[in-house]
C-alpha cells in the first residue's frame, strides 16, 4: 500500500499540499479548515479504487486503543486513545493523554469494506470495532474518477466532531476549502507587514515561513459550540474566547 513519490510532483502551500504518488499514478490533494481536513484523491484509469486508513497513526506516535463504527456505506465514526506511554508531543515527555474523536464521509458509496489489524488479516464485518492497530479499507466502483474523503474531529465527544463536521465541511467542495484556507492564511501572515526596501527576497521567505510556523501550535483545542475538554477532565463551555 505504500507509494515511491516525486517532490517535482508535489504543491506546499499554507493549507493545501498535493503531491502524485507514482506507484499507482494517483493524485492527491489535502486542505483544512479549524476542525476539518479535507483529501481529494484522483485517480488514473486501471487502477484499484482502494482508501486505506491507518487508525492507529497520531502525531508523533501511535494510539493505545482505536473504536470504529460503520455507519452507512460512505460514514464512519470513531475515537482513538492517546496516552502519552505511546507518544505524541515531545515523544511523550509532555505527558499529554488526549482522546481524539472523528466523524468521516466519503463522497462516493463503497462497493465493499474491511477492517483488519495486526493479528488478522481481515477481521469478520461488523458495525462496530475496537482494538489495537486497526486499518480501515473500503473499495470503490472502478468508473470513478474521483473520491473526497471529508473528516471533523473532537477532544470532547462524537457529538462535538459531528457539530464541527455540519458546521464547516457538510456541503464544502474541496476548492471552496482550498480558497476559504487560503484566504485565512492570507489573513493570519498579514498582520505582520515587513519594509522591504532592501528588497531581500530570500529574507522575507524566511521570515513568513517562521511565521507561518509559529501559528501551526497551540491548535484550536474547543469544538465550534465553545465546549473544551479542561485540564481537570472536566468538560467546559465557553463563548468569549477558542480553547487553545
Amino acid at each position: 500500500y505504500e507509494s515511491d513519490f516525486d517532490h517535482d510532483t508535489d504543491i506546499t502551500e499554507a493549507g493545501y499540499y498535493a503531491v502524485t504518488l507514482d506507484t499507482y499514478g494517483i493524485r492527491v490533494e489535502t486542505t483544512a479548515s479549524a476542525h476539518c481536513g479535507m483529501i481529494r484523491m484522483t485517480y488514473p484509469e486501471n487502477v484499484n479504487r482502494r482508501v486505506q486508513i491507518n487508525l492507529a497513526r497520531r502525531i508523533a506516535g501511535r494510539s493505545a486503543m482505536q473504536e470504529l463504527k460503520v455507519i452507512d456505506n460512505h460514514i464512519l465514526e470513531g475515537v482513538i486513545h492517546c496516552p502519552s506511554t505511546h507518544g505524541g508531543f515531545g515523544r511523550g515527555r509532555g505527558n499529554v493523554n488526549y482522546d481524539l474523536y472523528f466523524h468521516a464521509e466519503f463522497s462516493e458509496k463503497w462497493e465493499d469494506f474491511g477492517v483488519w489489524n495486526k493479528n488478522a488479516p481481515v477481521l469478520e464485518k461488523k458495525d462496530e470495532y475496537a482494538g489495537e492497530e486497526l486499518w480501515f479499507y473500503a473499495d470503490f466502483k472502478e468508473t470513478t474518477a474521483q473520491i473526497c474523503l471529508k473528516v471533523a474531529i473532537s477532544y470532547v465527544d462524537l457529538v462535538g466532531a459531528r457539530n464541527n463536521f455540519f458546521a464547516e465541511i457538510d456541503n464544502t467542495t474541496f476548492d471552496e476549502m482550498h480558497e476559504r484556507a487560503t484566504e485565512a492564511w492570507d489573513q493570519a501572515l498579514s498582520t505582520i507587514t515587513i519594509d522591504d526596501t532592501r528588497k531581500n527576497s530570500d529574507l522575507i521567505t524566511i521570515f513568513y515561513t517562521a511565521l507561518y510556523h509559529s501559528l501551526l501550535d497551540p491548535r484550536i483545542y474547543s469544538d465550534v459550540n465553545g465546549n473544551y475538554l479542561s485540564a481537570d477532565g472536566k468538560v467546559r463551555h465557553t463563548d468569549s474566547f477558542q480553547k487553545r
